[in-house]
């Protein structure tokens, strides 16, 4: 989150975290996501690859986000008591966020095999475990960055 003078303002919740007694902030952008052209990318079904995981030990979890194109910040603007803040990552309140998210993630890993993508997690099983990380990690910098 940076600070922010955008004419765009969506309210500031804060919403309990499942299972914990720990609070989350998060923007309300149904008023956003109204106006927004919806991108449709499928988002794999979680049975079709928790089969191929069963019997392995050994995992890696890689959390990441995806930034926000720099013209589209002002658009996240939410108020707190501090001010305005626009967020610089994509925040999974905006309607796009799961599918923009699992088609980068895709094309990072689309040569990778033992690497599985599941909305905003990535979880990585193989024997060749860390050489897939490695491969990942150079990957997704080649991607994030061009």
């Amino acid at each position: 989150m940076r600070s922010s003078c955008s004419n765009y303002a969506s309210p500031l919740h804060m919403i309990p975290k499942r299972g914990t007694l720990e609070w989350r902030p998060v923007g309300d952008y149904r008023a956003l996501n109204a106006q927004t052209v919806k991108d449709k990318y499928p988002i794999p079904c979680i049975a079709d690859f928790t089969s191929q995981l069963h019997g392995t030990k050994i995992f890696s979890h890689v959390d990441h986000q995806i930034p926000i194109n720099p013209a589209d910040i002002p658009k996240t603007a939410i108020c707190t008591p501090f001010g305005l803040f626009g967020s610089t990552r994509m925040q999974f309140g905006l309607c796009i966020a799961s599918s923009t998210f699992q088609r980068f993630i895709d094309e990072v890993t689309r040569d990778l095999s033992g690497v599985y993508a599941f909305v905003d997690d990535i979880l990585i099983a193989p024997d060749e475990h860390v050489q897939h990380l490695r491969a990942f990690s150079l990957n997704f910098k080649i991607m994030a960055f061009v």
